[in-house]
């Protein structure tokens, strides 16, 4: 036992056994590796592109056939003085990192199927081929093949259906997901069972569904439009996906954040499916959360441990979380970590991209830390890299697969050295407590106000023995990407509403610039740019917030660029606070700015004046912001030999009226070379020094 506040070794203490249950125990010397780890975020790679959210490519290349996670984002480049890019989540999943944390999790899943049948003896391997293609079912749910039609295949016939389908048909189509979740990740979950209904097997001159449109089934364990913690845009996502038909999604809901994980448990066990929880769970967390639901059902179905543990259904999620029965005793063997594995992946694809696009010499990535997961998973992803020789040989060269110029450098270069990187994790102040608190981050100047956490940006379930911390402290101990509470930055709920401001007249922007020459005079098509464009949502925009708040305090950046900026692309205090769904603009700002002052005294002055300075005269505004960047650059020297990447998560909010969108539009048009202009501003200036 360690940390028992005693200065000697006293034997009776130190071999108390203090775990829940003697009957749940922690089996020793089991852990996920770097090269497990790696090895589920390439089997995390395979079934995105295997359902259609990025298409086959031989190599990656200036054409990548990537969607780009990987933007430039010139208007806030020119805000804080600084070469910045945005990272996104796949478009599939509306930009959410959850949606790599659902691949993770369920591309273990289809790992593991995957071993068990290709252990089946021949015939029963045909047999199951079989199963699968009597099963189909076309668009309007009849069968797509007979028992005389599947009676007259060959075997050569049916040796063309891939293993790994049927791995994933096995592993979905009638085991449910048991999601528990603040939102976000019940609704990517519900997105790639989805896909897998969209992705067709060409066999027998028919498109077999890889999932029939009544296969697959969810229950999302999200919270009640009454709690604290929830908010009306959520709570409409989700509905709405309950009410999509062919039915997939059952809603349940919670109060207590402490009923979650345990209630959602039960539910798995209890159908025998698979416990995907947002936050992911060491195998001390998985311990306690199995010894709480198993207290909870011996007391439902008056039965003891050993009888729970002899139902199937019971075995089959046990042993899909990675545990042991041993006769009346459960072998906990790992924890549930998949998810941290397959969140990794837009890190990889940020230096791939980077490495394709940019010549920079250091790569410093910002990461909200949502649920934890987002922020330790680049951390490790970075560890991965610089320890890249470790992997087997096997392993190295899937990963080249997938990531051929990362290779390719890491062949004549390093990471870490020759290609510097660094990742801050920002955190909302509303949550000072959990990871802020282990890393000893003091905020002197803001106040958490009496605003809610933003949904999933809490970290609430950080605790002593979190996977997510030991991951981030390691890197602390080792001098890796993550330095500590020095890497560690507060955002407001003042701030981050401009931040989702600014980040949405940048994306306009960059619509614009991509249309073609022969439509660049012609009427905007708004069902083109709704596709395009979108508002993120509070916890989206979390990393460009901190990282302006950071500016903001260091006196590196004025409020007088970020206003000049934000009314380039269309902005004036009412348009501002119309996106923001007030619907009366004076009392609005009476409103926003009474939030603000309770964040504290500086924020409600910012606010205050960011209010007034939209509705400037836009050469007043223009004049005194080249005074104010003048003195923002005295403060720092720009360098531009590293990029600084912002992750940008989630657009699952209500978006902006089309009449709102369209003046966007419209004033970002008529600016667009006064942005070109800004956008390089800062560079002109500082050449100038």
């Amino acid at each position: 036992m360690k940390n028992a506040y005693t200065h000697a070794l006293i034997s009776e203490i130190h071999q108390f056994n203090a775990s829940p249950s003697a009957e749940i125990s922690i089996a020793e010397g089991t852990a996920y590796t770097e090269s497990l780890a790696t090895e589920i975020m390439l089997e995390s790679m395979k079934l995105a592109q295997r359902i259609g959210v990025f298409p086959q490519f031989p190599t990656l290349s200036t054409d990548s056939p990537y969607q780009y996670l990987v933007f430039d984002a010139p208007l806030l480049s020119g805000v804080v003085n600084t070469p910045i890019y945005f990272l996104r989540g796949w478009s599939a999943f509306d930009s959410c990192v959850k949606g790599f944390n659902a691949m993770g999790l369920m591309a273990d899943q289809v790992k593991h199927e995957l071993q068990r049948i290709e252990q089946l003896s021949t015939s029963a391997l045909l047999q199951l081929k079989k199963k699968f293609l009597l099963s189909r079912k076309d668009q309007l749910l009849k069968p797509l093949w007979t028992k005389k039609e599947v009676g007259e295949l060959k075997e050569d016939q049916l040796k063309t259906i891939s293993t790994y389908d049927l791995a994933v048909w096995q592993s979905f189509a009638q085991r449910p997901v048991v999601c528990s979740t603040s939102s976000n990740m019940g609704i990517s979950c519900h997105q790639a069972l989805r896909l897998m209904q969209d992705t067709f097997i060409e066999f027998g001159g028919k498109k077999l569904p890889l999932l029939n449109k009544d296969e697959g089934r969810l229950i999302i364990w999200a919270p009640d439009p009454r709690a604290d913690f929830m908010n009306e845009e959520k709570t409409f996502l989700l509905q709405q996906l309950e009410k999509e038909q062919p039915a997939l999604t059952t809603i349940t809901t919670y109060v207590n954040r402490q009923q979650r994980d345990p209630g959602a448990l039960r539910d798995a066990l209890l159908t025998g499916g698979y416990f995907f929880p947002t936050n992911p769970q060491s195998k001390e967390e998985l311990q306690n959360l199995l010894f709480i639901s198993f207290e909870q059902l011996q007391k439902e179905r008056q039965q003891t441990l050993t009888e729970l543990i002899a139902d199937p259904l019971i075995q089959q999620t046990l042993a899909s979380l990675h545990c042991k029965v041993l006769a009346d005793k459960i072998e906990v063997h790992l924890g549930i970590e998949s998810g941290l594995y397959g969140l990794m992946i837009p890190y990889f694809v940020m230096i791939e991209e980077i490495l394709v696009r940019y010549q920079v010499k250091q790569v410093i990535t910002w990461n909200q830390a949502s649920i934890g997961a987002a922020l330790a998973a680049a951390v490790y992803a970075d560890r991965v890299l610089r320890d890249f020789s470790t992997l087997s040989q096997s392993e190295q060269q899937t990963f080249e697969k997938y990531f051929p110029l990362t290779v390719r450098y890491m062949q004549q270069h390093s990471i870490g050295r020759d290609l510097r990187t660094e990742v801050h994790g920002v955190f909302d102040i509303a949550n000072l407590q959990s990871l802020a608190q282990l890393l000893e981050v003091t905020v002197k100047n803001h106040l958490s106000g009496r605003a809610t956490a933003y949904v999933g940006l809490g970290s609430s379930s950080y605790s002593n023995g979190n996977r997510c911390f030991e991951i981030l402290k390691q890197s602390m101990e080792e001098n890796g990407s993550f330095k500590g509470k020095s890497t560690f930055h507060p955002t407001t709920h003042t701030l981050t509403p401009f931040a989702q401001a600014l980040i949405f007249g940048e994306e306009v922007y960059r619509f614009l610039v991509l249309q073609p020459e022969s439509a660049k005079d012609k009427e905007v098509d708004l069902h083109q740019i709704k596709q395009f464009v979108h508002k993120p949502e509070p916890a989206g925009a979390a990393s460009v917030s901190g990282y302006l708040l950071t500016q903001l305090d260091a006196g590196e950046l004025s409020v007088f660029e970020l206003a000049y900026a934000l009314q380039l692309v269309g902005f004036s205090s009412e348009r501002f606070l119309h996106f923001h769904g007030y619907k009366d603009a004076e009392e609005g700002k009476h409103l926003f700015t009474q939030l603000a002052f309770e964040e504290g005294e500086l924020m409600g002055n910012f606010a205050q004046t960011m209010l007034v300075l939209l509705d400037w005269p836009a050469e007043k505004l223009q004049q005194l912001m080249n005074e104010e960047k003048q003195k923002s650059l005295s403060k720092k020297k720009p360098d531009f030999s590293h990029g600084t990447c912002l992750y940008l998560t989630g657009d699952n909010c209500f978006q902006p009226s089309d009449e709102l969108l369209l003046e966007v539009v419209r004033y970002t048009a008529q600016n667009r070379d006064r942005i070109e202009q800004y956008s390089k501003l800062y560079i002109d200036l500082s050449n100038k020094k």
